[in-house]
């Protein structure tokens, strides 16, 4: 590829891996309107490389915490004290959804807190109830946070196991006319949501959310399978429908995207090492491809954190609907 090109893809693949707007809608404009061929694994893997960066690295500390507090509550490590610190943002636990064993989250909720079941956290003294929700009401709001991520995470590493193929093959012979669908009809499905959450006011954080929606969350990763649904939508519109609030559905969904993001690039590199293809990449290419989607992606994290409780999901609806609209009229003008 020629340099130039390595900056646009890398630059599209760095600021769309984290919208709600489809990567894969975007990455087949430069075949459409360019005729620019495949990419390649490789490359695709220094992507994934840097946008897996970009997000570690934005939540750095917070995953520090989370990964401290669940080996914690697994005995593996000291028993210290809960983190008083929430996992997300302060907890809105005015109305939960449906589901069980919500989590504490906020400065001094600390697991149990306010259960007559539990006499005390740090576990020095018994606490009624069957095994596992003794051990559920122990866990800090960090160590739940880890248990959410965990639970959302395992069925679309399933599906994708043992459904990734035959989808591919399924909407092989349609993809674009596919992607221009999903894009218009998930853009529409989250302007829903967001006016959904909208007028119940975000009802609750990630901190404080239920195993249920978690599972929930995650069976709806399911569908970022079909080409261009976009993971970080799907998952942000199910968090709103559930009523979680703006900024906390889109941490959770980017926290969801490091084990996924690290799944799917370390099955692309095993496969390029296994097709010894890795030697024909160009190091510059995977060097500067690298480093401008962490970038990009860096940049896109920070900016959509800090403005999306203001500016809500209208701006990425109405772009979804203009690409959406731009990409039918590419596949039906026959370009």
């Amino acid at each position: 590829m020629e340099i130039w090109q390595v900056v646009v893809l890398s630059l599209i693949q760095g600021l769309t891996e984290f919208l709600p707007v489809s990567s894969s809608a975007h990455l087949i404009l430069p075949s459409k309107l360019l005729g620019w061929a495949d990419q390649g694994l490789a490359f695709d893997v220094c992507c994934h490389a840097g946008t897996l960066m970009a997000v570690v690295i934005y939540y750095r500390e917070r995953l520090v915490r989370i990964c401290r507090e669940f080996f914690r509550g697994l005995g593996l490590m000291g028993s210290g004290t809960e983190s008083s610190v929430p996992a997300l943002s302060p907890e809105k636990t005015s109305a939960l959804p449906s589901g069980e064993l919500p989590g504490d989250g906020g400065a001094g909720a600390g697991a149990g807190a306010g259960d007559p079941a539990v006499s005390s956290v740090s576990g020095a003294e018994p606490v009624s109830g069957g095994f596992f929700r003794r051990f559920w009401q122990r866990q800090s709001p960090d160590a739940r946070m880890g248990w959410f991520v965990l639970l959302s995470t395992v069925p679309v590493c399933l599906a994708g196991l043992l459904l990734h193929h035959v989808i591919e093959d399924f909407f092989r012979d349609h993809a674009e006319l596919v992607i221009a669908l999903t894009t218009i009809l998930f853009g529409l499905l989250l302007w829903v949501a967001d006016r959904h959450c909208q007028k119940r006011g975000g009802q609750f954080s990630a901190a404080s959310m239920t195993l249920m929606a978690a599972l929930i969350i995650g069976l709806s990763q399911i569908l970022a399978f079909i080409p261009g649904t976009s993971r970080s939508g799907i998952t942000i519109t199910t968090a709103l429908f559930l009523g979680m609030a703006r900024k906390d559905a889109a941490d959770y969904s980017f926290l969801l995207s490091i084990p996924l993001i690290a799944a799917a690039g370390s099955y692309s590199a095993l496969k390029v090492i296994l097709s010894e293809t890795i030697g024909a990449a160009d190091p510059l290419s995977i060097l500067l491809g690298t480093f401008l989607s962490f970038v990009s992606a860096y940049v896109v994290i920070k900016l959509f954190i800090r403005y999306i409780a203001r500016t809500g999901m209208a701006p990425f609806v109405i772009y979804r609907l203009l690409l959406g609209t731009g990409l039918l009229i590419l596949v039906f003008s026959g370009a």
